[in-house]
């Protein structure tokens, strides 16, 4: 078996000297400057190379590209690589004496849990972890056997006069509860219509069954919303909870400092057939949307959930290059434009290559990168190329960058991130948070109809908080972020090459690379637009 070294010693100049025949040479003079309308050429981002890309990195030599793996790690090496072979100047904040791509890295460090002795019995029938359950990453350890209590959505509401776990002692057992809240898709939900509130959390879930005294929580797929839907989670060994030191993963990953907790796992389809016997849960569910009365009871199945957990800290990190720009006015003037480049790893024994997540969006950086360094003039402000790691945990990644810049924050006039721009059934892609600045929504316009994409989706104002333009959002920095609309194979296996679209990934990818050019020779400064609020 090659070791991690060997692997990256053999494997990344394998996968670079595929692209050689194409590689760029040589670099722009410094002194060339773009004015205002200067246009991109895109004839150097080509389906062959974009294909090349997502081939190496959703490969499954990769394994799933899961943060803090080996997999993840030749990733981050092969994108260094290019980055150095493009002549970008390295930006990492990697200790001296680093050579080579590792001088591209912004290191920083992941809280994990490892998961040992891990299982889980219904009526003595034990469940596999990865095909019939998984551990959520902040979960407890501990061990508990008790007949399953059913406590609807797992929901203590008293602002919305609602409480599943009213009228139910459930100290010591342990407690099955559903996904999501009450009449999620409905706008006249006693909550906040089709908008979740935090009781739809996973950690809300669990500490309101920490509350009640449980001593283990299994959650399942709500089977009205989303009972198509796998679990998700780690099948045991290791799990990422958020960044070490203290900081948050996201809204819906509590800071886990080791303290007491109980055992919390997803489980899937087989453990929902088992109780169903017992059981109707889509019924209570329709009871419980209905009257707005909890239907917790005792389900007469006897479970066994037991798992030992010990904490540890796991290095990663994210991948930046800079290519400085050539207008002594703003050249200290930056834009960002990133992708995330980690993804699920291996999941129930199977390789989640992720394709469109997000070997898409980072073959697209790669690509784009490569235009700007190859254009006859430089940009006039300075351009910062990023991979992302960790996304995938909680937006871990972008989250620590964003605590540790690498560039200044307060110079640091727009972010463009892509996130699955690899499959379109249409003539459409999403192009999000141009609403909240007119530089960033008349470029995008622009070079969207110049790349022959026909009906292009802004979203108005929404921006979500799902990938990892959100935390420079978060410091009112102009945002835009590129999605396609395809999502089939989302967090799944079958998320492969061959299911790519090429022809409109191309177009898509034209269109971002003609966006940050734009933005990063316009005129007028990108600014965020604050909306009145009364």
């Amino acid at each position: 078996m090659l070791t991690r070294r060997a692997l990256a010693v053999t494997v990344i100049p394998i996968a670079v000297a595929l692209l050689q025949p194409l590689a760029f040479a040589g670099s722009p003079s410094p002194l060339a400057v773009a004015d205002a309308a200067a246009v991109l050429d895109p004839a150097r981002i080509t389906q062959r190379r974009l294909l090349a890309h997502v081939r190496f990195l959703a490969s499954d030599q990769l394994e799933g590209r899961d943060s803090a793996s080996r997999g993840n790690e030749l990733a981050t090496l092969y994108i260094a690589s290019h980055f150095e072979q493009l002549g970008l100047e390295p930006v990492g904040s990697t200790p001296d004496g680093a050579t080579g791509p590792r001088r591209f890295f912004q290191p920083f460090r992941l809280a994990a849990t490892a998961f040992e002795n891990v299982s889980l019995e219904v009526d003595g029938q034990p469940l596999r972890p990865g095909p019939d359950f998984a551990i959520f990453p902040w979960s407890g350890g501990g061990r508990a056997t008790s007949e399953l209590v059913f406590c609807g959505y797992g929901i203590t509401a008293p602002e919305h006069d609602y409480d599943d776990y009213d009228g139910i002692d459930i100290k010591g057992k342990v407690v099955l509860v559903l996904r999501h809240e009450p009449r999620e898709r409905e706008r006249e939900s006693w909550f906040e219509g089709r908008t979740h509130t935090r009781h739809a959390r996973f950690d809300t879930k669990l500490e309101n069954a920490i509350r009640h005294g449980a001593a283990g929580l299994v959650l399942v797929n709500d089977p009205i919303h989303c009972g198509g839907q796998r679990h998700f989670g780690s099948s045991g060994g290791r799990a990422i909870s958020g960044l070490a030191g203290g900081a948050n993963g996201d809204g819906d990953r509590p800071d886990d400092d080791g303290g007491p907790g109980i055992p919390f796992v997803f489980a899937g389809k087989r453990l929902v057939e088992q109780v169903s016997r017992a059981i109707d849960l889509e019924a209570l569910q329709r009871e419980i949307d209905a009257s707005r009365q909890p239907r917790s009871r005792a389900t007469g199945v006897q479970v066994t959930l037991g798992l030992d957990r010990r904490r540890e800290t796991l290095p990663t990190w994210n991948v930046a290059a800079a290519l400085r720009g050539a207008d002594p006015a703003v050249r200290d003037e930056w834009v960002v434009i990133g992708a995330h480049l980690d993804h699920e790893g291996i999941r129930g024994g199977e390789v989640m290559n992720g394709a469109n997540d997000n070997a898409s969006g980072t073959a697209a950086l790669l690509e784009i990168a490569g235009a700007f360094v190859h254009q006859p003039v430089r940009p006039r402000r300075s351009v910062l190329f990023i991979a992302f790691n960790a996304e995938e945990k909680g937006l871990l990644g972008s989250r620590y960058y964003v605590e540790h810049p690498l560039v200044p924050l307060d110079q640091t006039v727009a972010m463009i991130n892509m996130d699955m721009v690899g499959r379109s059934t249409r003539n459409t892609v999403l192009a999000m948070g141009g609403f909240y600045c007119h530089v960033l929504d008349r470029s995008a316009r622009l070079a969207l109809e110049r790349a022959g994409i026909a009906e292009p989706n802004f979203a108005g104002s929404r921006v979500n908080a799902r990938s990892d333009h959100f935390p420079f959002f978060a410091r009112e920095i102009p945002v835009l972020v590129f999605h396609s609309d395809d999502e089939g194979d989302y967090h799944q296996p079958g998320d492969d090459v061959e299911k790519l679209t090429l022809d409109m990934m191309q177009r898509i990818v034209h269109a971002v690379a003609d966006t940050t050019w734009m933005v990063a020779n316009a005129a007028e400064r990108p600014r965020f637009r604050r909306l009145q609020r009364f």
